[in-house]
Parts: C-alpha cells; sequence; structure tokens
C-alpha cells in the first residue's frame, strides 16, 4: 500500500492551516484523491484534524465542550461508511514504514496548525460547526474522489454494510436526544448505546428490519411485537437519563 505521498502531505497542511476550509464553502475541494491508497490517507488525515479541532474548540469554549464532542461524534457517524474502509487499510499498512513515518509527521503538522488557527481565532469554531451541521464537511463533499473510491470498496463489503447499520441505529439516537434538547453528551451516548444493545440483543432481524420501516414511515407502531419487546426491557436504558438536564436547542446538527 502506497501510504503517502505530496498530495496527501499537502492535503494534511491545508486542512490544518484552514484553507481546504475556504474551499469547501465554495463547493470546491483544492485537493482530490487519485487512487484508493490517497483515499484512505485523505480520508484518515482529515478525521483527525478535524477530532483535534473540535477538542481544540473544547479547550477554548469550554461551556460548549458538549456540542463540539457532539459534532465530533456525528460527523464520524454520518461518514462512517467510508471512514471504516480508510481505517482498515491504514491500520493494515507497516507502521513502521518510511512512508508511513512520513504521513503520521505531516498529519501531526496538520493537526498542530489547526489547533494555532483557532487558538487565534476561537470564532473558527462556530464556523465550523456551521458546516458540519450543513453537510459541507462531509467527505463526499470536500473530496468526491476519495469518497468514491473508498465507497467503491464499502459497497462490496456485506460486514462492513452491517456494522454501518448499527452505526446509524446509535447516531440517529444520539442526534434524536440532542434535537430535543439535551445536552448531557455523556448521557446521551450512554443511553443511545445502551438503547442500539437492547435493539440487537432482544429484537429478532425481521423486527429489526420492521422498525426500521416504521422509522421511513412506512407503518404505525402501536401494538407491534418490536415495540412491545422493547418497551418491557428498556427501563435500564431509560434510567440513565433520568438526571439529564434540559436546554432549548439551538441548532440541529441532523
Amino acid at each position: 500500500m502506497k501510504l503517502v505521498n505530496l498530495k496527501v502531505l499537502s492535503l494534511a497542511f491545508l486542512v490544518g492551516m484552514g484553507f481546504n476550509g475556504a474551499a469547501r464553502a465554495q463547493g470546491t475541494a483544492l485537493l482530490d484523491a487519485d487512487s484508493l491508497d490517497e483515499a484512505a490517507g485523505m480520508v484518515c488525515e482529515n478525521s483527525s484534524i478535524l477530532t483535534a479541532e473540535m477538542k481544540e474548540c473544547q479547550e477554548r469554549q469550554s461551556k460548549q465542550a458538549d456540542t463540539f464532542r457532539m459534532m465530533d461524534y456525528v460527523w464520524h457517524g454520518d461518514n462512517f461508511d467510508v471512514l471504516q474502509v480508510a481505517q482498515k487499510m491504514i491500520a493494515s499498512a507497516d507502521a513502521g514504514a518510511p512512508q508511513a513515518r512520513a504521513m503520521l509527521t505531516m498529519m501531526q503538522t496538520g493537526i498542530a496548525a489547526a489547533e494555532l488557527s483557532i487558538r487565534l481565532k476561537p470564532e473558527i469554531c462556530t464556523a465550523l460547526v456551521n458546516e458540519m451541521i450543513s453537510g459541507s464537511q462531509d467527505i463526499k463533499t470536500t473530496t468526491p474522489r476519495a469518497y468514491a473510491y473508498l465507497l467503491a470498496v464499502y459497497s462490496r463489503n456485506a460486514y462492513m454494510g452491517a456494522r454501518k447499520q448499527r452505526n446509524d441505529v446509535e447516531v440517529g439516537c444520539v442526534k434524536g436526544y440532542w434535537n430535543k434538547g439535551y445536552r448531557n453528551f455523556d448521557k446521551g451516548l450512554a443511553f443511545c448505546r445502551c438503547t442500539t444493545e437492547l435493539i440487537y440483543s432482544a429484537l429478532t432481524k425481521q423486527e429489526r428490519q420492521a422498525m426500521f420501516a416504521h422509522a421511513r414511515g412506512e407503518q404505525g407502531a402501536q401494538d407491534t411485537a418490536w415495540m412491545q419487546k422493547l418497551s418491557s426491557k428498556a427501563q435500564p436504558c431509560v434510567a440513565i437519563l433520568r438526571s439529564v438536564p434540559v436546554a432549548p436547542a439551538a441548532r440541529k446538527p441532523g
């Protein structure tokens, strides 16, 4: 696997300095992938830099820390299809190879540049959140060719598809929790992980399909077998939310 080249290294620097974000706001990307290997490197670097940005925003604006944690979580959830392909490719590469070490060094440089940009201009945090809510930070928008390379691999892998479906259940639950005005991210995530585990342990595959159909508006939920099963076993999950404070939601993440 060709882990890194000048294009991937340049992307890390440009994203870190905020230049690629400006281009994305205009509907274009400064750099994109010309191969599957490039796509994996670009997407993993962009993921790491975005997480570092959200962590720096938490430091700069601690009162909004849960918002930045939420947006980081939602971005990775919304892009989970191609992220899992890229992460698997990077994980299978030789970490001691010169190219891998070079990519790590440049990614660290990009992260440092991104963190510095936020320290100098904390208002970048609000702009980033707005872009993430609008979807303009999604991989298919920022690097559409990289997205296409990785999506082709994802589309042929049934196991990855099943992982994404389960991930979508959890992420959708967290979005619903947030959109109702709850602002304790840790408890919301714990509740949704509990609920997702319940859905996959208590329901049969057929019952889950019926539940997903209901979520798409194809049938009602009243008196269904799956709803009765979940309701009878949901108390441990519901109990997680008992002490969660509620605040009005200013923006919805999805």
